[in-house]
């Protein structure tokens, strides 16, 4: 019955989502826009011939790193930022706000001057005494784009609204998304990491001699070109540092005094006073230390940092660079070239490892196989999980539709594999694999919706059901763009650029 009611909520919704992203885009498809084409001074990306500035991405980015420094406190590292691939992100995300807002724009969703300054004289940021302050308003920089960005996001709550107006789930649909709902289940699963496992199975001196006695110089060969870069020490540079800070929503005139006081240490720093000059005026954590951040591989600073940096010679100093992160003057004091080691020299390290890799996969392969074939033949599981020392563990009651599992996340293998157990057949046939990790799945009860309870919650399931239909259709829709897109990142935006929908 659970495998049955997943079927018809497939067909009937996901059917009806691919013909509503079809008709849409049949009707209006992704062509050239050019609302807001222009020179290429300040522009980050370009799509479908509308530029995203500079000066977008930048407030995009300030608005992040202001959540996550508001978040972190004081855990807060600009590396966090490259770590997570911040910038990358912001700007896929301004990329997918444009695709969407021009395809309504194409539509015949637009947003008027009238609304638009509707929502500007109602927000409360803008508001003195209870009033909209027009003085107030007048001071904040960039208002055209920031009114461009306000305009852009109402189009595509406008678009929302008319895809939502347009979904009437059937009465079948609503009864299968009621039923998922409210059937609960109940399972026992436990987490089996079989690398693991393996790495436990700790070789003798006999072993490891057998071992190499067997194994041809070409299988040390192969190991070695394929882990070349962890027998090489990477080019690398040791650097001081002063960083002139710039105000996250810094206005003009902060940036313009920034840009003054950097300007002004470049004037009297030198190779001989540079670590008195970053302990008085830098503004980062490494003031204390004179400026001296130490040896940083290359490749993982920002781009116009490296770009500099390249142009130096060691015991010079750099001019001021421009970053997100504020302007900096750096000190080159030593470089260090790549340097690899040969194989003859790493023989020795090389011989456990290229044995465990060999012994960890005939163990996985094995154990694997083993353990599918007592699942397939009916068999309890259990008592090997349990001489392998593997916990088993209770979700606890949940419903099938939340898109999730307690404990485990929203895990989609798992959640299909659930439609496969049933009281006459409890535990699954196999392994789930799930995020590198294997899953034993064994079902401890489910209760089913009481068809009583349909009507005196048919409003909240209907709203329930148009959203999760909605946001599927966004979501089709926004692959459908990215692939038919023309999208252009500028230097040096286009460093690494991911696609605009992750």
């Amino acid at each position: 019955m659970l495998d049955s009611m997943r079927k018809n909520q497939s067909n009937l919704i996901y059917t009806g989502i691919i013909l509503a992203v079809v008709v849409v885009m049949g009707f209006y498809g992704v062509g050239q826009m050019g609302k807001n084409s222009g020179g290429g001074s300040g522009v980050a990306a370009w799509v479908n011939g509308d530029a995203i500035t500079v000066s977008e991405y930048k407030q995009a980015l300030e608005r992040k790193t202001y959540q996550f420094k508001s978040m972190l406190g004081g855990q807060f590292d600009e590396k966090f930022l490259a770590q997570f691939r911040i910038p990358q992100r912001t700007l896929s995300e301004l990329v997918q706000s444009k695709l969407i807002s021009q395809q309504a724009y194409k539509m015949g969703i637009i947003v008027p001057d009238f609304e638009l300054a509707d929502v500007i004289r109602t927000a409360p940021y803008f508001q003195k005494d209870g009033k909209f302050d027009a003085e107030l308003y007048a001071k904040i920089p960039n208002r055209s784009e920031m009114e461009e960005m306000q305009r852009e996001a109402m189009q595509v709550g406008k678009f929302k609204t008319y895809i939502s107006d347009r979904i009437r789930p059937t009465p079948a649909e609503l009864q299968t998304s009621f039923a998922l709902k409210e059937t609960k289940v109940d399972l026992q699963f436990a987490k089996i990491d079989l690398k693991a496992l393996a790495k436990k199975q700790k070789p003798s001196a006999k072993d490891l001699e057998t071992f190499l006695k067997k194994t041809p110089d070409s299988e040390f060969e192969a190991y070695f070109a394929a882990h070349k870069k962890d027998f090489t020490t990477p080019a690398g540079i040791q650097i001081k540092q002063i960083r002139v800070g710039i105000p996250y929503q810094a206005t003009a005139a902060q940036k313009a005094e920034a840009r003054k006081k950097v300007d002004a240490i470049a004037k009297e720093v030198t190779t001989s006073n540079f670590s008195e000059i970053a302990k008085a005026k830098s503004d980062d954590e490494y003031a204390k230390k004179g400026g001296e951040v130490g040896w940083v591989n290359r490749g993982t600073l920002e781009p116009s940092l490296e770009t500099a940096i390249e142009k130096l010679t060691v015991g010079s100093v750099s001019a001021p660079i421009e970053t997100t992160f504020g302007y900096f003057i750096v000190q080159l004091d030593k470089k260090r070239d790549p340097v690899s080691k040969t194989l003859a020299e790493v023989k020795k390290e090389i011989e456990p490892k290229l044995f465990a890799e060999k012994n960890e996969k005939e163990f996985i392969d094995g154990t694997l196989a083993s353990w599918n074939k007592i699942l397939a033949d009916g068999k309890s599981l259990e008592p090997e999980l349990k001489k392998a020392g593997v916990e088993l563990k209770k979700t606890g009651p949940f419903s099938v539709a939340q898109g999730q599992i307690p404990t485990i996340g929203a895990a989609d293998p798992l959640i299909d594999a659930l439609f496969e157990l049933s009281k006459s057949s409890p535990t699954g046939k196999k392994l789930y694999a799930y995020q590198d990790q294997l899953y034993y799945l064994k079902l401890n009860s489910i209760e089913f919706a009481k068809p009583a309870d349909f009507a005196k919650n048919q409003d909240s399931i209907e709203k329930g059901l148009e959203n999760s239909i909605q946001t599927e259709i966004l979501n089709q829709w926004a692959v459908a763009l990215q692939k038919s897109a023309q999208i252009k990142t500028e230097p040096p935006f286009d460093q690494d650029q991911p696609s605009a929908i992750e």
